[in-house]
């Protein structure tokens, strides 16, 4: 059974460590010190509190998300990411599931997502979790510059 949980430091560290084939590795984290060294939000206790959860099957991390209100009104960002090892597998959907599931039980009326463009799995399954495209533009990211899709899901 799935379930979500507030992120823990174990699991932080542990999420951390993830590592993404090519050319999906733009989404591997740096090292942990590094992170937290930069103060990234996953390396600070009270952000992480707020806006992380992890999503367990098992007792084991197979996802992980983060929530937080970026524009006035309810608007809220969602990241999040999947075990490396279940990419491509179909998970997907479970996992959008419980999220939307945790969003609309803590009364969230707008999500938006940035996807890169090339990342076309990831696409379909916010598309058949019910998201929809609004934006496309360029953006650096970690000093590199790529092409994001802003996609919405609304309650």
């Amino acid at each position: 059974m799935y379930h979500v949980e507030i992120m823990s430091l174990q699991q932080a560290k542990e999420i951390s460590e993830w590592r993404y084939p090519s050319p999906y590795d733009v989404y591997n984290y740096p090292a942990w010190n590094i992170m937290a060294e930069n103060k990234w939000a996953i390396t600070l206790p009270e952000r992480r509190k707020q806006e992380f959860r992890s999503i367990c099957y098992a007792d084991k991390v197979v996802a992980y998300f983060r929530l937080f209100e970026d524009h006035p009104g309810g608007k809220y960002f969602l990241g999040l990411g999947l075990l490396p090892t279940l990419c491509g597998t179909g998970k997907g959907a479970v996992i959008m599931e419980q999220i939307l599931a945790y969003a609309k039980k803590v009364n969230i009326k707008q999500l938006y997502l940035e996807v890169r463009d090339f990342n076309t799995r990831a696409m379909r399954c916010y598309q058949k979790a019910g998201f929809v495209e609004v934006d496309r533009y360029d953006k650096c990211v970690l000093g590199s510059t790529c092409t994001m899709v802003e996609m919405v899901y609304n309650f």
